[in-house]
């Protein structure tokens, strides 16, 4: 009884300790994200169309030549933009260096960027030897533009998932190149962003507000247009107009490409893709963030002792139906919580504490069952040795198993329990005078599914003594009616 009384308490205590561990630890962020990988294709939805590409592509590399392009080339591409009025335009490209072979394609751009307001323009922290350094536009270019940060912050299995919306070396943090994009219309973003808030030692890549993306529906896409195109006065001014125009590379070899969870697209990311991503989010208000860890844990317990609720509720056949069934409900919960409120629930933590509780609770109902069944045997073992006539079980073959007490005293002793002893070597019967071997009865008996019956028979028992018997044969059924031997009843007769 007082065993019984515990049961339920060191269960609750052993499920919330794995609770604690599980989501201090972090062991289970893989499940987690794989499973937010599966989520995202129910959640996407199309690309902004306020999003235009200019991206240099294969045919622009053909057109120009090799890349880095002379920096006049990208001032005519400005200067064409601002004859529209683009939201904001971004140039994905580093202009840390001034060009000393053509100083006055430098002079040239830096008009330009004047002309093409708002424009943003990368900062890139990397390091320098063994020294991070932040990697900045050229003072006349950095005057004239918005500056964002162009790190991505890959997750711990290498899969671009997540920005952060701000970044960089000491106190001196800059806006994520989508945010600083988005903020050339709405400043007062600024002042109120969103994002898991992260602390970093000073000395290395400082970043704060984490946000996750939701990216765009893999079955749509931004427009695209190729940089030689638009320069060439094939695409008119005004398309254009009101829209966010981000410049940048896509032609392979050109930049390291980010991988994306295979659910968006099946491929990996340019850089100008990842900050479209970005900016969608930002457009569409979509951008998420994990749920506070206290409230994460919070959740994961209450789901810890509703497993516990569950086992007392539910029978041992019915328990793994009612877990499914609430590891189903988990799962459209984080799902509908991350699109209603943009905030993820990590389910794998109570999903395992969920599972983890049906054997923690079932061994009490095992440890039953096994009782119950040896006190079965038990009570079988009595009944057959209380039985005045002799009971023997064989294998199919007729190896004997097993030998009751009346049916030892007619052997005269305990056949040895290693050995495979044949029934017939023990005892030849006489049937009306006719000499039958009784394995050959056994399988007569399994073959036609039937019990066999003989009165006075002559059984010679070990070849010494004879004995006049009532002799009945019927196979031994196991599972499914399959016969896995038979069983002999011997009634002396004298």
């Amino acid at each position: 009884m007082a065993k019984r009384r515990f049961e339920k308490p060191l269960l609750i205590s052993i499920l919330a300790l794995s609770t604690v561990l599980l989501t201090v630890s972090d062991a289970l962020w893989r499940v987690d994200r794989w499973i937010y990988d599966l989520q995202l294709p129910l959640l996407a939805s199309p690309a902004s169309p306020e999003i235009i590409i200019i991206e240099v592509d294969q045919k622009s590399l053909a057109d120009f030549g090799r890349w880095p392009w002379p920096r006049d080339i990208h001032a005519r591409l400005l200067e064409f933009l601002a004859r529209s009025k683009p939201r904001a335009i971004a140039l994905d490209f580093i202009f840390s260096e001034a060009d000393k072979s053509h100083p006055e394609a430098d002079a040239h751009l830096a008009q330009a960027l004047t002309l093409a307001r708002p424009v943003v323009l990368p900062v890139v922290v990397e390091y320098n030897g063994q020294t991070l350094v932040e990697t900045l536009p050229l003072p006349d270019y950095a005057k004239h533009v918005a500056l964002g940060h162009a790190n991505v912050d890959l997750d711990k299995d290498g899969i671009s998932r997540s920005i952060l919306l701000q970044a960089g070396l000491g106190d001196r943090l800059w806006p994520a190149m989508p945010l600083a994009i988005y903020a050339q219309q709405h400043p007062e973003f600024l002042q109120a962003l969103p994002g898991l808030r992260t602390e970093t030692p000073r000395d290395s890549l400082h970043g704060d507000f984490r946000v996750w993306l939701p990216f765009f529906d893999p079955s749509s896409d931004f427009a695209r247009l190729s940089y030689s195109e638009v320069l060439s006065g094939k695409v008119p001014a005004r398309v254009f107009d009101g829209k966010y125009v981000l410049v940048g590379l896509t032609a392979s070899g050109l930049e390291r490409e980010l991988p994306a969870p295979l659910a968006v697209g099946g491929r990996p990311m340019t850089g100008v893709e990842f900050i479209a991503a970005g900016l969608d989010g930002l457009l569409k208000q979509t951008l998420w963030q994990p749920l506070p860890g206290i409230w994460q844990f919070w959740a994961s317990l209450a789901i810890a002792g509703c497993s516990v609720w569950l086992s007392t509720r539910f029978s041992p056949r019915w328990l793994p139906p009612a877990i499914l069934a609430l590891s189903v409900t988990i799962l459209c919960g984080s799902w509908l919580l991350l699109r209603l409120s943009h905030y993820w629930f990590a389910p794998s933590v109570a999903l395992f504490v969920l599972w983890f509780s049906y054997p923690l609770r079932s061994w009490r109902h095992f440890e039953k069952l096994i009782q119950s069944l040896f006190a079965e045997r038990k009570r079988a073992f009595v009944t057959l040795n209380a039985i005045a006539d002799g009971v023997i079980t064989t294998t199919p073959d007729g190896v004997i198993d097993y030998m009751n007490a009346a049916a030892i005293d007619i052997v005269g002793h305990r056949p040895p329990s290693s050995s495979s002893l044949n029934i017939d070597r023990i005892f030849t019967l006489e049937i009306r005078d006719k000499p039958f071997a009784i394995a050959d009865l056994i399988r007569q008996s399994i073959a036609e599914n039937a019990p066999l019956k003989y009165s006075h028979c002559r059984l010679t028992v070990s070849g010494q003594h004879q004995i006049t018997a009532n002799l009945g044969i019927a196979p031994l059924l196991a599972s499914k009616g399959v016969a896995s031997g038979a069983v002999i009843s011997i009634n002396d007769i004298g």
